[in-house]
């Protein structure tokens, strides 16, 4: 028994050892600040942590733990000692920094006055609509292929945050974009999967299929595609009819109408599934005036072009 009890002393013994060795210092990688309005400075600014930077599981380490972060370029030489003492506990960058990847140095004292380090980067970012590397200089406008104004679509902005726009009722939407930054703008529009089809879609659809009369645009092939299977056959008929007759509330396969880019040329505008045509903008620079934001809606399963109320 007083063996047993020895060996179970030991053990845990080892395991409190153990237990106060910290692991070796891990940063996270390209970790993102933003930048926030600050009504006090009234200028955007972003608070990076020393703290936030470390990817290492610190509870076994000896405590108390102090933490510092440094710029790089004032890391000089290898007699550097970093200050603990709270005024290093973050980093405060601005809006002079947006975009910016910065490279920092994260230092940990543990409770034994031992000192680690790891170097990482940051990138700067700004919140949408806060701060001042946006402009609102360009928009875009959605419309049919017969020059219509689509109003009620959604526009979805995908940068550094999700940001949802909406079109007016002339289908314009405001362009508002981060300077050089990547971006995509993805319009939406799934209400009243019934607007502008009747059997009369059927008719031109049917005469297309039998070659009789075809359908004379890349744009109504797309809107009788109404299963989303790159062809025009008796499925899409059959999708309409159950639309029409009330089995389907909407398509299952496709979205109420679907948008392409104006600009967009089609290789074969007898075949558009020639090639994957565009449905979203995709910016990888600072937008020029000269680069066309427009977008042509299609109404899927509208081949007459005769949808209303948009």
């Amino acid at each position: 028994m007083k063996r047993a009890l020895i060996v179970l002393a030991a053990w845990l013994l080892s395991l409190s050892i153990y237990a106060q060795n910290c692991p070796a210092l891990e940063c996270i990688q390209g970790f993102v600040v933003t930048l926030h309005y600050n009504a006090d400075v009234d200028s955007c600014v972003g608070i990076a942590n020393a703290q936030d930077f470390i990817a290492s599981d610190l509870f076994s380490c000896p405590t108390p733990l102090s933490f510092a972060i440094y710029h790089q370029t004032d890391v000089v030489g290898g007699d550097f000692v970093p200050d603990f003492n709270g005024d290093h506990s973050d980093i405060i960058v601005g809006e002079t920094n947006f975009n910016e990847l910065i490279n920092v140095v994260v230092y940990l004292r543990d409770g034994d006055g031992n000192i680690q380090s790891c170097t990482t980067y940051m990138h700067i970012e700004a919140n949408f609509g806060e701060c001042g590397n946006y402009e609102e200089s360009l928009s875009g406008i959605i419309i049919t292929e017969n020059r219509e104004a689509i109003n009620g679509a959604n526009v979805e902005i995908i940068f550094s945050e999700d940001t949802l726009i909406t079109t007016t009722q002339d289908g314009a939407y405001p362009l508002v974009y981060p300077l050089d930054s990547i971006f995509y703008i993805t319009p939406t529009k799934e209400d009243n999967p019934l607007n502008g089809i009747s059997t009369f879609d059927i008719v031109l659809m049917s005469k297309h299929i039998l070659g009789i009369d075809l359908l004379d645009s890349p744009y109504k092939m797309i809107a009788a595609d109404v299963n989303n299977s790159e062809t025009i056959s008796t499925l899409d008929l059959i999708h309409i009819r159950r639309l029409i007759l009330g089995i389907y509330t909407e398509f299952p396969d496709n979205s109420s109408w679907r948008f392409i880019p104006e600009d967009y040329e089609f290789p074969d505008p007898l075949n558009p599934w020639s090639e994957e045509f565009p449905e979203a903008i995709f910016i990888n620079s600072s937008p020029q005036e000269t680069i066309n934001f427009n977008f042509i809606g299609i109404k899927t399963g509208d081949v007459s072009g005769n949808a209303s109320g948009y």
